[in-house]
């Protein structure tokens, strides 16, 4: 009976071990390893503008690639979107596509208009601002031109 005992217990510490060790997570990057370009956290210096009021938004961007054959960049498409159909933001989408979910603003807008849609192949890098801020202007009529979305 002890005998049992004994093997009953060795081969509940040997499943438990088997069990232990099946979820270790060996094969996984270490999640706080950045080895591309990341943009770790973005701002706003007004979150919720009043309208007429001049926005700026940051990137906080890491350049953790092991060969940089370029320096880092970052660069903004120039437009905003400003009232989407149905106040979704994947609406603002469409801007990108030559759609109308929006109408371009601020300084910004006459930028978006220049370039149209953006179609593959086409550098626009000579066109699109560049640095770590943003800055756009809202518009003063965003409140009265909004329009009512159901529910």
């Amino acid at each position: 009976m002890r005998a049992r005992g004994a093997l009953g217990g060795a081969a509940l510490v040997a499943a438990a071990a088997w069990v232990a060790l099946s979820c270790a997570p060996s094969g996984f990057a270490d999640p706080s390893t950045i080895d591309t370009v990341r943009i770790l956290a973005s701002s706003a210096s007004e979150p919720y503008a009043k309208p007429g009021d001049t926005v700026t938004v940051q990137v906080l961007a890491y350049d953790g690639r092991p060969s940089k054959p370029a320096p880092m960049a970052v660069f903004w498409l120039p437009f905003e979107c400003v009232n989407p159909e149905d106040d979704a933001y994947y609406a603002c989408f469409e801007q990108l596509t030559g759609g109308d979910a929006g109408a371009p603003v601020g300084d910004g807008g006459a930028g978006a208009a220049a370039l149209g849609a953006i179609r593959p192949g086409v550098d626009l890098m000579p066109f699109l601002p560049t640095g770590p801020s943003y800055q756009f202007k809202m518009p003063s009529d965003v409140i009265t031109q909004h329009t009512m979305v159901p529910g």
